[in-house]
């Protein structure tokens, strides 16, 4: 993941039930990969506040649309770094070809999309 480690819970950047909510019964592993979520949502949160462009639309448009695609790339990662998904597993195997998909396309996407726009 990329450009979360300000963003925790504490950070105060977002109420601390905003994005994961808990039970009481999750594994300590869970409440790490729930923490690193919330990293991750509160991230694309703060960063997709922006200023209206009233001259040009699409800007404002890009602008939130970045971080919105960033976190798809960030919590594809952090799905894969839990290495819970089994690639001997059929069903594992197409959810770990999806995510490493959401990392390529995202980041094309992000990338191509933008400077267009911006260059």
């Amino acid at each position: 993941t990329f450009g979360v480690g300000d963003y925790p819970r504490s950070s105060g950047k977002s109420p601390a039930d905003a994005f994961i909510c808990t039970e009481g019964d999750e594994t300590p592993e869970q409440l790490l990969f729930g923490e690193c979520m919330y990293a991750l949502d509160c991230h694309m949160q703060y960063n997709m506040k922006s200023i209206l462009a009233n001259s040009d639309p699409i800007v404002t448009f890009i602008h939130q649309m970045i971080p919105h695609h960033q976190n798809a790339v960030n919590m594809a990662k952090a799905l894969l770094k839990t290495n819970t998904l089994d690639a001997s597993d059929e069903g594992d195997r197409e959810m770990e070809n999806m995510m490493w998909a959401i990392i390529c396309v995202e980041i094309n996407r992000c990338v191509g999309c933008t400077r267009q726009f911006f260059t």
